[in-house]
């Protein structure tokens, strides 16, 4: 299913501008333990992306011979990773011919995978089907907002539920479940501008299960063996993330979910605010606070669940 609140259809033009592969290197070595753990090689290892988004990670690892798969419920993110793979476009609408060559230009080294749209909930492939599922920053959209009050935790978890039983159904057994993720606290203090825009980070961040929950949640589903860390970059790019200009731009704003639920109001305000620090001459003073508070709490958080072995 689409992200419930994220245009991703849009956001997918300007997403790559900024927006990497999170803890790549720990991604690999959770590839390389799986597949040492259950005695396969690479090549043997079935590997799937769920909310692949425009390929960000499949094209950071592509190097790795593993059999991938990716996912994703946005027929604009899809179609800009999926051209001149083994595509298969189950629900959804085909985008522009300049998005499909954009996407063709960027991902047609990747001879080993398929890429096709399709709902996380109902996923067409049978049991066991992968040894290895990589969500990464996926976790939030699949909850619908609080019906009273959109800053409050969501009333109904149940497609979140579901997706997670779909992981626990499709896995097959010592497989591990990696997931990139962010904690509440996390989005709703870890980034530089969260100060700036208070209301719409804390709707975000309630959207995103604490670890208590995805941990409780998976182990329902037959997973054991949890671990998790918090990697030390912020999730954009360094270089273009501290850009006291940036929320001025539509483009950089695409970057991060929490854009998208700010108001005219907020977003006002938010600009009024950076232009009283950028004429105050407190740019330096104002990211070495942040940058305090992100050091502290983080922006991501890497999980990691296991199944038992057969």
């Amino acid at each position: 299913m689409p992200s419930v609140y994220e245009k991703y259809d849009e956001t997918c033009k300007t997403y790559d501008n900024a927006r990497r592969a999170m803890d790549e290197s720990g991604l690999r070595r959770a590839i390389e333990q799986t597949a040492k753990s259950l005695g396969k090689s690479l090549k043997e290892l079935r590997v799937l992306d769920a909310g692949c988004g425009t390929g960000n990670y499949l094209d950071a690892i592509s190097d790795l011979p593993c059999q991938f798969t990716g996912f994703d419920g946005s027929s604009g993110m899809i179609n800009w990773v999926a051209p001149g793979f083994s595509c298969v476009f189950t629900t959804l609408s085909t985008p522009s011919d300049r998005l499909l060559a954009a996407a063709k230009a960027k991902l047609s080294k990747f001879e080993h995978i398929n890429v096709a749209v399709e709902d996380l909930t109902d996923i067409k492939y049978e049991d066991n089907s992968f040894d290895f599922i990589m969500t990464t920053q996926v976790l939030h959209h699949l909850q619908a907002p609080n019906k009273s009050d959109e800053t409050k935790e969501p009333e109904d978890w149940s497609i979140f539920e579901k997706v997670m039983s779909e992981f626990g159904r499709l896995l097959g057994p010592g497989g591990s479940y990696w997931c990139q993720t962010s904690t509440p606290e996390q989005q709703m203090n870890g980034f530089w501008w969260s100060s700036l825009v208070p209301r719409a980070v804390r709707i975000v961040g309630v959207k995103f299960p604490t670890l208590e929950r995805l941990t409780k949640t998976l182990e329902l589903n037959g997973f054991t063996h949890f671990e998790s860390y918090m990697p030390p970059e912020p999730l954009m790019a360094k270089e273009l993330y501290l850009d006291i200009k940036g929320p001025f731009n539509q483009a950089f704003r695409n970057c991060d979910s929490s854009w998208r639920a700010v108001s005219a109001d907020e977003l006002k305000s938010c600009h009024e605010q950076l232009q009283k620090i950028i004429d105050e001459g407190k740019v330096g003073d104002f990211f070495e606070q942040r940058e305090a508070v992100r050091a502290k709490v983080g922006q991501t958080t890497t999980f990691i669940a296991h199944k038992p072995a057969a």
